[in-house]
């Protein structure tokens, strides 16, 4: 707590007080006590929180018996005063949209305040602001300088600071009153961590995931160049994509070598460099012929409508649909099903997600909605569903937990996929799995198609004929990519 100015007036009544003895005695008790009082009582009142609060002036009249009450009573009740005139101010104070003449501001935490005294500087309104006095000395210097100083002094919050900018569309116009040279200095010194040799995980692609998804963003879709402001801004765009992603010195490294390794390419170019097609093997190449039922029940918009976090920079589709994969070729196979490249890319995923560290109250909130909004959609009736016992298949449990409601979900899933088989209707989930999921397969994929090559079964006539081996075009969660389906031989 800083009180700038502390300006008393007193006022005696007739008697033989010494008015001077009065006045030295009651500025000790403000010098030596009442700050004090005051500071622990607004830390009671308000919180021992990150909020910033700026007061212009506060007023307050108090009347004091000197004789009976000793110096701490009176820094008591003084404070008292004062903290409840404050607490008056806030309740009839709009601190949300404050204006220049406004007596009280509440900022969130220092990084708001900053991020906001940063936004004002560039509209050239900082300085007739009276809540930025604190950086009064520092309107001699160029703008620049200003940001420069503000950003440097705060390492801890910079990239949050940045982050605001970003998300308020000031962060343009502060990155252009910046020299390359500054934003260099603001790059290295304060974003994320010096990455420093082998930093960089073996497994690139999430990294690559996450840029390629910032390369596509319009706002970002400016020439990639060699300079610190496009390294800068492609890693702010990440960050608040996905606030959740903690590799911030690997990500920061990635960038860098993005950026170092090519010759200027612009931002789409260098997306698509980075998702090339490629090729890969999987033991279980029939999951992707669940794509078509997953999205005929509409799972994936309804697991997005309810509000399950993302984890690790995988979205909460990925880590649901990560789970009922698993459950649904039964990861107790001695295949590590967990790290199936496969796999994950049929959850549009880049590595494991463990059900454990996922699992919070949050999620179990989630599995609920999940559960009463997908009952609800099916219960309006599909004809795929004929002769699917909902009861059964999809029971209200009140008190389901994310594994439970993962394995429900999964065997209703399996349960209309067999609905759709010629003569293998009432075909068991274990059954299904062992004889056309679980098969080895060849999968290429690039930006538009995921081709999958499946080893042949003896069933393979079943899916053709059910038209299960036609092509799967637009799957939401793998970017609107197309899968086709061949037999490999």
């Amino acid at each position: 707590m800083v009180i700038e100015r502390f300006h008393s007036r007193y006022l005696l009544h007739t008697g033989k007080r010494d008015p001077r003895a009065v006045q030295k005695r009651l500025d000790g008790i403000v010098g030596s006590l009442l700050t004090k009082e005051l500071h622990n009582r607004l830390s009671r009142d308000l919180g021992d929180g990150s909020p910033l609060y700026f007061i212009k002036k506060v007023e307050v009249e108090i009347t004091l018996d000197l004789t009976g009450m000793n110096d701490l009573t009176i820094a008591r009740i003084w404070s008292a005063e004062i903290a409840s005139a404050i607490g008056r101010m806030l309740r009839s104070t709009d601190c949300a949209h404050p204006t220049v003449e406004s007596d009280m501001l509440v900022f969130r935490d220092r990084t708001e305040y900053l991020a906001r005294f940063i936004r004002d500087l560039i509209a050239g309104t900082a300085w007739n602001r009276w809540y930025y006095q604190p950086f009064r000395d520092l309107d001699v210097l160029a703008e620049r300088d200003v940001v420069r100083f503000i950003l440097e002094r705060n390492p801890e919050i910079a990239e949050e600071i940045l982050l605001s900018l970003l998300e308020s569309g000031t962060l343009e116009e502060v990155l252009e009153r910046l020299s390359e040279h500054d934003v260099e200095r603001i790059y290295s010194r304060c974003i994320g961590e010096s990455p420093g040799p082998g930093a960089l995980p073996e497994n690139k692609h999430i990294l690559d995931r996450l840029i390629t998804e910032a390369m596509r963003d319009g706002q970002f879709r400016t020439a990639l160049t060699r300079n610190y402001k496009s390294r800068l801004k492609l890693y702010l765009s990440i960050r608040r994509r996905h606030p959740e992603f903690r590799r911030r010195a690997a990500l920061r490294g990635r960038i860098d070598e993005i950026v170092l390794g090519g010759n200027g390419p612009d931002m789409e170019t260098a997306a698509q460099g980075i998702h090339s097609e490629r090729e890969t093997f999987t033991s279980y190449g029939g999951l992707f012929l669940l794509a078509r039922t997953i999205s005929d029940l509409r799972l994936d918009d309804l697991i997005g409508e309810s509000g399950f976090p993302g984890y690790g920079g995988a979205s909460g589709l990925s880590c649901l649909l990560f789970f009922l994969a698993l459950k649904i070729v039964g990861h107790e196979r001695s295949e590590p099903a967990e790290t199936d490249p496969g796999l994950l890319l049929f959850a549009g995923l880049e590595g494991p997600v463990n059900i454990t560290e996922y699992t919070d109250s949050g999620t179990i909130q989630a599995g609920k909605r999940l559960l009463e909004s997908l009952r609800s959609n099916l219960e309006k009736g599909l004809s795929h569903l004929d002769g699917v016992d909902l009861d059964e298949s999809l029971p209200i449990m009140p008190d389901v937990g994310l594994e439970q409601m993962v394995s429900s979900i999964a065997g209703l899933i399996l349960k209309v996929f067999a609905r759709r088989l010629r003569g293998f209707e009432g075909s068991s989930a274990e059954y299904i799995s062992r004889h056309i999921l679980h098969r080895p397969s060849e999968i290429i994929h690039g930006r538009e198609v995921i081709h999958v090559k499946l080893s042949r079964r003896p069933l393979d006539v079943v899916l053709r004929l059910s038209g299960m081996l036609e092509d799967i075009n637009g799957v939401a969660w793998l970017n609107n990519r197309n899968i086709r389906f061949s037999i490999a031989g």
